[in-house]
């Protein structure tokens, strides 16, 4: 008798022990998940012009991966034209970033079953990262009294990392996460829509636009589901909100991001070279 109720409490201890156990599942992909495709102004329909050259710099700041338990920042410059024919705009130019993406390591209240957490920790750390891109976009639009609405555009951003992120996404154990992306390509496209406001120096704009990532990285993709306990396909897209005001040849911009099990902020500035 004794001993049966010595073998039940070490039970109900081991059931309540493990209620209070969080399950983290873990994904490692690129850093640019979530922000992949940055806010590019462009010319009006009632701008006297038809082409322009732009520059911009940006600061994204960021979590990701499942909780939002990863830091990620970093810095974005670009240059790109922007024409206008018709009813349409256009916009295709160039970038490059350099950021930093901190992993973070499992703590002793922390831990996940299905991965070798030990070996995640010991090449957890900040890790920094590079890259390069190019982006292009078109816009359907429609003049109205006071402004423009861009009923509808595509836009297609590809962009490549390198950096110690990247040889960490490399060389990481396939046990050490439930999924760990290792291409360093990463490609969206999307569709957007943004109702423009010209006033007498300038304009301001709200814009949303909805993507997807492309490639069988990001789209083949089964890991386990810690809500349903079963191996699902996880899909990766992403969605974005921003806010800009021009005056004369300055733009600043604020756009909030987020993507598959990430999200943040990203300020930029934008200047019309000629």
């Amino acid at each position: 008798m004794l001993m049966k109720l010595y073998v039940s409490l070490c039970l109900c201890i081991a059931i309540a022990f493990s209620s209070c156990i969080i399950e983290r599942p873990t994904y490692y992909v690129s850093p640019l998940n979530g922000n992949n495709t940055l806010y590019h102004a462009m010319l009006l329909q009632k701008d006297s012009i038809s082409k322009a050259t732009y520059a911009s710099a940006s600061l994204y700041l960021g979590n990701a991966n499942t909780n939002q338990t990863d830091k990620v920042f970093n810095f974005q410059g670009s240059v790109y034209q922007a024409r206008q024919f018709g009813i349409f705009e256009a916009y295709y130019g160039a970038d490059a970033f350099a950021g930093n993406y901190k992993v973070t390591a499992f703590d002793t209240a922390t831990y996940n079953s299905s991965i070798d957490w030990k070996a995640l920790n010991a090449m957890a750390g900040n890790k920094l990262y590079t890259g390069i891109g190019l982006a292009g976009g078109m816009n359907i639009v429609h003049t109205t009294r006071h402004g423009e609405w861009r009923i509808i555009g595509a836009e297609l951003a590809s962009h490549q990392d390198f950096g110690a992120y990247y040889d960490f996404r490399k060389k990481l154990p396939a046990n050490a996460a439930n999924l760990i992306v290792r291409s360093g390509n990463f490609t969206t496209i999307g569709l957007n829509t943004e109702t423009v406001r010209k006033t007498k120096q300038g304009a301001y704009s709200l814009k949303f636009a909805y993507g997807f990532v492309l490639g069988r990285s990001y789209n083949n993709v089964q890991a386990l589901n810690f809500t349903t306990q079963i191996v699902e396909p996880i899909r990766y897209n992403y969605a974005t909100l921003t806010f800009q005001y021009t005056y004369q040849r300055w733009t600043g911009y604020i756009q909030n991001g987020g993507g598959s099990y990430a999200m943040g902020y990203q300020f930029g500035a934008i200047y019309r070279l000629h």
